[in-house]
């Protein structure tokens, strides 16, 4: 017989399943919400601190290559130590005349007239970068690009998957005690009912199940099982008392056939004496035959499903059977069927 898993067993494992998945969604959740956050956070701060530079080139030069230039950079180094600046001007050269790697994201900057982002490595360091066009007369004259490491970006990140991790380890085995608790609360009511109903047997038909219910469910439960108990009990009294009286309805008839035989037989009988014997007889007989028929009427009706038992009978020939019957038996009685 295949072995299943107990209702206890499930409802402890589907609790833990459930708590650890609702968790792992709420985690990562906030762990893509905290990495957009600070994405966000430095992306703003980016374009804030690159369009203060871009207009101060804008409104103190015309040639992004003089000494002014170098002094704004030189100035936004001190004033932000640890951020990437870069001005690339619209043919994509760098201040001190070399070709950019940026020149194609200030392209992008001049196309949209606003930031455009990039993350990047910048001298094996991760950057997130921005370019910020340098318009001067309604045209891009340059874009100003600003990197900010991300490797506290990056550090952060990994220690929040670290604690989301050691959180959910940490949650694992909480989840499987509360949920084998809560499954224990809610199967002990029914596994103390099984245990009081196999004490019940033929002989204790009358015996009430009684479990300390906590929900409405298992109070539903334990009445509906005695009330079939009493239903139960009052059928089964009735089929004892049934067949205690039809016993000595056929006991009676049989004693007395008994005890008319061994009386006719203890002499020899006058022939009127033998017939008193045989119609005595005759007639606890015909008693005893209509308590079988009683008896085996109450049989078939309780083993039987009479509303599932119905078939088409042909009653033209039932009824000519009835009659030979009923002529077999009158016949010696001088009666016409």
């Amino acid at each position: 017989m295949k072995k299943h898993l107990s209702i206890k067993k499930k409802l402890t494992i589907w609790y833990s399943v459930i708590i650890i998945l609702v968790s792992t969604i709420l985690f990562v959740s906030f762990y893509f919400l905290v990495s957009n956050f600070l994405i966000y956070e430095t992306d703003r701060s980016l374009v804030l601190h690159s369009a203060q530079v871009a207009n101060s080139l804008s409104v103190n030069t015309d040639n992004l290559h003089d000494t002014r230039t170098k002094d704004i950079l030189e100035l936004t180094h001190e004033e932000a130590p640890g951020i990437f600046v870069q001005v690339v001007d619209d043919q994509g050269l760098s201040f001190d005349g070399t070709k950019s790697d940026f020149h194609d994201l200030s392209l992008k900057a001049f196309k949209n007239k606003g930031p455009a982002f990039s993350q990047t490595k910048i001298y094996e360091v991760s950057m997130r970068v921005v370019a910020f066009p340098i318009i001067n007369g309604g045209t891009p004259a340059g874009a100003v690009i600003m990197g900010h490491q991300m490797d506290v970006f990056d550090a952060t990140l990994h220690q929040l998957r670290a604690i989301g991790l050691l959180l959910l380890l940490f949650l694992i085995m909480p989840a499987i005690l509360i949920g084998y608790l809560l499954a224990k609360s809610a199967i002990d009511p029914i596994r103390a009912l099984s245990l009081d109903i196999n004490k019940i047997n033929s002989e204790n038909l009358s015996r009430s199940v009684k479990v300390n219910v906590d929900s409405e469910e298992t109070e539903l439960l334990v009445n509906n099982f005695n009330s079939l108990m009493e239903r139960l009990n009052k059928s089964f009294s009735l089929e004892r008392q049934f067949l205690g009286e039809m016993a000595h309805e056929i006991k009676t008839p049989l004693a007395v056939i008994k005890s008319n035989a061994e009386l006719t037989l203890s002499k020899d009988r006058s022939p009127s004496e033998y017939k008193q014997a045989m119609k005595q007889t005759l007639e606890q007989i015909e008693k005893l035959t209509k308590n079988l028929l009683s008896l085996m009427d109450f049989t078939w009706s309780q083993s039987i499903d009479v509303s599932t038992q119905f078939t088409e009978v042909d009653l033209s020939q039932l009824l000519i059977e009835i009659v030979n019957v009923a002529e077999y038996s009158s016949k010696p009685k001088h009666i016409k069927i």
